[in-house]
């Protein structure tokens, strides 16, 4: 998110409301609703079993595997593409340029995703990985739902996997992400398996993309 202040807050418009949703089919406590929103220089919106929740980058960053994907400078749709209901009046502006064919640039929608991001702040993680239904929202199901205004130029959308090598559901999981010819490689940590990265990352940029090629490991 970058910085983060206290004006932010109003974007974060069902955080008073939080701990409603944790009362039904919730296997974490939640955490306070004064730490479920934090202000700072550089801090992070994502969903853990904690919920959807702000916090500082450092803390973000203790984990065994992480990678930075970035969008191009600029999106567009690379071919037939549907659109996606239920969005707000500025994800709806950003989605009908790109499905009419217009270039939209990363700056004019970063900024609409920041704002439904923290819309999100509070909501309780998704045990069920339910891509239909966003009351929960899983760690890859949060960022789907934040980034569905580019969705038609992102090249990463649902399908059905098995999770747990057992259930059925369709999801998006991390490697999704990776897979994507449109987001650029920014930088992972020595821990992620060179073999591995290289398998998953495509050899040339997408249809989304445009200036901004993918770079392989």
């Amino acid at each position: 998110l970058g910085e983060v202040t206290e004006s932010d807050r109003a974007l974060c418009t069902e955080l008073a409301r939080s701990r409603c949703r944790w009362k039904k089919k919730s296997r974490a406590k939640p955490r306070p609703p004064d730490e479920q929103f934090a202000v700072g220089k550089q801090m992070v919106v994502h969903a853990l079993a904690e919920g959807v929740l702000v916090e500082d980058l450092l803390n973000f960053c203790r984990c065994d595997y992480m990678a930075i994907l970035r969008l191009p400078d600029v999106l567009r749709t690379g071919g037939a593409a549907k659109p996606i209901d239920g969005l707000t009046p500025a994800e709806a502006r950003i989605q009908a340029r790109l499905l009419a064919g217009q270039e939209v640039p990363r700056a004019d929608g970063v900024p609409v995703m920041r704002e439904v991001a923290l819309s999100k702040v509070g909501y309780p993680y998704d045990t069920t990985f339910d891509f239909t239904d966003f009351k929960r929202l899983s760690c890859t199901e949060f960022v789907y739902f934040a980034t569905r205004s580019l969705a038609s130029a992102l090249d990463v959308a649902p399908s059905e996997k098995r999770v747990l090598w057992v259930l059925k559901h369709t999801i998006i999981d991390p490697d999704d992400y990776v897979r994507s010819a449109v987001l650029r490689d920014e930088w992972r940590s020595e821990s992620v398996e060179e073999e591995r990265w290289t398998e998953l990352r495509p050899a040339a940029p997408g249809p989304g993309a445009k200036g901004d090629a993918g770079r392989v490991a």
